[in-house]
């Protein structure tokens, strides 16, 4: 899975007095814009439609192992919209920003960054 950064949409209040998205997207003290990626290492059933997924997060350029707790949300054979069969994923996690270069404020913002994934999968088209 790889997120482009300059993707990265906020809500930012005055877009007109100063580019956010694009400040978060391309600045180094932010993503840098480089690619953000995490290659699956294993997954391990934990419960009924739950897994942890370890693997190896790349972010800022720098790669560290991290775990993610899944939950499978359900399947459709075929949604009502497209007429496509659809997956569902959940995941969580939490990683230390400092791993990524990202110190700028600790502790007064925090070490922890919350990661929360929704994610729905779709086959391509053929």
């Amino acid at each position: 899975m790889k997120v482009d950064p300059l993707s990265v949409k906020r809500d930012f209040p005055f877009p007109d007095v100063e580019d956010f998205d694009g400040k978060i997207g391309r600045g180094e003290d932010f993503l840098a814009a480089k690619p953000i990626a995490f290659q699956t290492r294993a997954i391990t059933i934990t419960g009924q439609g739950r897994a942890t997924v370890t693997g190896d997060l790349t972010f800022r350029g720098k790669t560290h192992p991290t775990s993610l707790d899944v939950h499978f949300n359900g399947s459709v054979a075929e949604h009502p919209m497209d007429k496509k069969p659809r997956l569902g994923f959940s995941a969580t996690g939490v990683v230390h920003r400092t791993d990524w270069g990202l110190g700028i404020a600790v502790p007064a913002l925090g070490e922890d960054v919350d990661l929360l994934i929704e994610a729905e999968f779709v086959p391509p088209q053929l």
